[in-house]
């Protein structure tokens, strides 16, 4: 059993030596599936819209998605967990496009502008994403892409 409606991204893991892949479709859920068995591991729920995007942080086993609504949320893939949830409630903030630097363990959302979040730990266990804006005026209209190195 997969998912329902088409497949439209997937990311590649690998989580306590299992090689894992989180994949999304037209659907508010993210499969997790155990690429050695080809085993369907967990649906990941919480998405009010379909995801449009994933990203991977191998080194903190993490999946980053992005759905239509803007909505940006991560995800514990050992733990098949969500840890965080990022709603922007004005529509010209609303996330349009993310990309996760594995090197620099960053995160850009870009609407009208680029925002990096980096990641600050703020308890020994717990890390979370602080926003800097990149553009203080932005764009005209919501960004599609971006590319950072």
């Amino acid at each position: 059993v997969g998912h329902a409606k088409p497949v439209h991204g997937f990311v590649h893991l690998n989580v306590s030596s299992r090689r894992l892949a989180a994949s999304h479709g037209l659907e508010r859920l993210i499969y997790v599936w155990n690429l050695e068995t080809c085993e369907l591991l967990s649906k990941l729920e919480g998405h009010r819209s379909f995801v449009i995007r994933l990203e991977s942080d191998q080194a903190s086993e993490t999946v980053i998605s992005l759905s239509s609504d803007g909505e940006i949320r991560t995800w514990d893939v050992q733990a098949l967990i969500q840890l965080q949830v990022i709603a922007v409630e004005r529509d010209a903030e609303r996330a349009s496009a993310i990309l996760y630097n594995p090197t620099h363990q960053c995160l850009i959302s870009a609407s009208r502008r680029p925002v990096l979040w980096l990641r600050t730990s703020h308890q020994l266990d717990s890390d979370t994403l602080a926003a800097t804006h990149l553009a203080p005026r932005g764009h005209k209209h919501p960004l599609l892409g971006a590319l950072y190195s």
